[in-house]
């Protein structure tokens, strides 16, 4: 792999397990998330509808300040869409070459390249 291909895997990677930790927590909170199984536009009502339940909760009962400062910074600005299964579709590979070229210019972080 490219140095650039690196880069965006690394930066790819870590947006998933952030997504990964928001669905564990929103599952350690509303128990539906362990066995939902509903059709994708439905699932995308119930969790954002969780997102905002759960924001909500956390600003009227925060459990530390941390919290509280989390609350006052955070924007819920991104929709949920269907990802569906990890196969290649047409013009993927399109796409994902448009995220590297932002990922290593516009898009470059000060520390992405000390974890390559």
């Amino acid at each position: 792999m490219t140095e650039e291909q690196r880069v965006f895997n690394y930066i790819l990677n870590r947006g998933r397990r952030v997504v990964e930790n928001v669905f564990g927590i929103l599952a350690n909170r509303f128990r539906i998330f362990l066995t939902i199984h509903l059709s994708p536009e439905k699932e995308q009502i119930i969790t954002l509808a969780s997102c905002a339940l759960h924001n909500f909760l956390r600003t009227k009962m925060p459990t530390s300040l941390q919290d509280e400062e989390i609350n006052n910074n955070f924007t819920f600005k991104f929709g949920l869409c269907h990802q569906g299964s990890n196969r290649t579709k047409d013009g993927s590979p399109a796409v994902r070459e448009e995220f590297k070229d932002y990922f290593m210019n516009e898009g470059a972080v000060p520390w992405q390249y000390n974890r390559v």
